[in-house]
């Protein structure tokens, strides 16, 4: 078995650990991702000096994965409470950081963000054994179903759905369109239903063409 040590740390005095943390036991060569970052009252996450190893894959050496925080005051940052958002790869390399900000108890929400050939992978170290009489299992969307766009050949993203013009509906398939989960991703029925109705108007305009 491999250890991976998660720390937190003051970034002034990188001795001093401003919350508990946590190891992660791993087979060597299997992957390992950090999936809790501590929020501490009066640090900051510091985004800029994220850690390069936050995941990536196990070897035979114990791994010390650390965040640094800065500490920070009322007059740093008065009344604003912080969430701070991470697109990591599963090697560890971050995409983009973005950090939002707003008043304690108000909602926030984190827009979908598309990246190429990202696909979906298991955490290890998150299993649960739970009791039940009936497992209901909502994994959630993973991709479109390929019966239908292999049958028409059309071309696909790299989250799974198929590819369509920006705010349109047509394939790279003459006369065929998609709309809803299958182009946007998993999303909410209202949208469902306002891409079905846009779609419709599109193949109508497009049937229109057609006969003229």
């Amino acid at each position: 078995m491999s250890d991976i040590f998660v720390k937190f740390v003051d970034d002034d005095n990188p001795d001093n650990e401003v919350a508990l943390g946590y190891k992660i036991e791993c087979r060597e060569n299997e992957k390992y991702y950090t999936t809790s970052i501590a929020s501490v009252e009066n640090y900051r996450l510091l985004l800029d000096k994220l850690p390069d190893n936050a995941a990536g894959t196990a070897n035979r050496e114990e791994i010390t994965v650390t965040f640094r925080y800065k500490k920070v005051t009322d007059e740093d940052e008065p009344d604003s409470c912080r969430v701070n958002v991470i697109y990591m790869l599963d090697n560890g390399s971050v995409i983009e950081t973005e950090t939002l900000t707003g008043n304690e108890g108000e909602a926030y929400n984190v827009d979908q963000k598309e990246y190429e050939e990202r696909k979906l992978v298991e955490v290890p170290g998150t299993e649960r054994t739970l009791k039940c009489d009936l497992l209901l299992i909502a994994a959630g969307f993973i991709g479109a179903e390929k019966t239908v766009p292999d049958s028409f050949g059309l071309e696909m993203t790299g989250r799974g759905v198929v590819a369509t013009p920006k705010d349109r509906y047509s394939t790279n398939i003459r006369g065929v369109f998609a709309a809803g989960d299958m182009r946007r991703g998993q999303s909410l029925v209202v949208w469902a239903l306002a891409e079905g109705r846009a779609c419709a108007a599109e193949v109508d305009e497009y049937l229109m063409m057609l006969v003229e």
